[in-house]
């Protein structure tokens, strides 16, 4: 399953580049001369298209579980 999940990610990593830069560049990532550190990270870098598209904008853990107390809260005593 490693292995599986790293031909993913050189797809998805290699997916913007030409065809000829593309498939000589996975060629490389696979025979671990380059590209050797999406073998162990599932998102390469943090930006906005490796990354969820809505992360920043999700509201905070905090917020959540005053609002889940607040409803547990009504439901006992209503």
């Amino acid at each position: 399953m490693k292995h599986v999940k790293f031909i993913k990610r050189v797809n998805n990593w290699f997916c913007t580049y030409s065809n000829r830069y593309r498939e000589e560049y996975k060629k490389q990532a696979l025979d671990g001369t380059n590209f050797t550190f999406l073998r162990t990270t599932g998102r390469p870098c943090n930006c906005y298209m490796c990354s969820e598209y809505d992360k920043y904008k999700r509201e905070q853990s905090q917020y959540i579980k005053r609002q889940i107390d607040k409803d547990m809260a009504l439901s006992f005593n209503g």
